[in-house]
């Protein structure tokens, strides 16, 4: 992955996390979807695809019961076991950035590079959990489940986030709200779908979108 990439890549996040900063500071309960760079990435580098955009769940199979409704230009499950919306296309080397919403009991997740497109697991694909309360710190929010803890302690509960999570051949970058949270280099998950996890507590997904690389 070129240098000038993660340049480019750094100042779109930096003018994401300085726009989300003053939302918060006018909204103190979050409640309202970000008004993220999804439209400035887009005129910027036409190599984005918009995957989710508020209104259908066309690119994606759902997986168990976990009653997803759209609301409000978001996707929002409660209180499912083990629930999941799994791309319907397949991906080896991209740059995924998803907005959440985390409740203060949520058990969520971001799956990725996913070896069977009807399960997803910490077994079969790489894990980057949502988990503000996990009981290992280890495996809290901004972690690869079972590969990398997280760098930094981060508080996402009742607040809309961002993860950027790029993965290019063996090295996988986990990015939330603009810093690096977890570095992986490993080769056990090459590629396949993405899958986005209910499981437990409620749970909201906005915007999501892919650029291949």
């Amino acid at each position: 992955m070129s240098k000038l990439y993660f340049f480019f890549l750094f100042l779109a996040i930096l003018g994401c996390q300085e726009q989300n900063n003053g939302t918060q500071l006018n909204d103190l309960d979050n409640q309202t979807m970000p008004s993220n760079t999804t439209q400035a990435s887009l005129l910027s580098d036409p190599g984005w695809v918009i995957l989710f955009d508020g209104y259908d769940l066309n690119s994606f199979n759902e997986i168990g019961d976990g009653g997803w409704a759209i609301i409000d230009s978001y996707v929002e499950s409660n209180n499912a076991s083990g629930s999941y919306l799994v791309s319907k296309g397949e991906y080896t080397d991209f740059h995924l950035r998803v907005d959440f919403w985390n409740g203060i009991d949520s058990n969520s997740g971001v799956f990725i590079r996913c070896e069977d497109n009807t399960r997803a697991s910490p077994d079969t694909c790489y894990e980057i959990n949502i988990y503000d309360q996990n009981a290992n710190p280890e495996n809290r929010t901004g972690s690869i489940m079972r590969y990398v803890a997280p760098l930094i302690t981060t508080e996402t509960e009742g607040n809309w986030n961002t993860y950027d999570i790029i993965a290019q051949g063996s090295k996988i970058t986990v990015i939330l709200n603009g810093n690096i949270t977890a570095e992986l280099e490993d080769s056990t998950h090459m590629d396949g779908p993405f899958a986005l996890q209910s499981n437990g507590g409620t749970i909201r997904f906005g915007t999501v979108q892919l650029k291949p690389l």
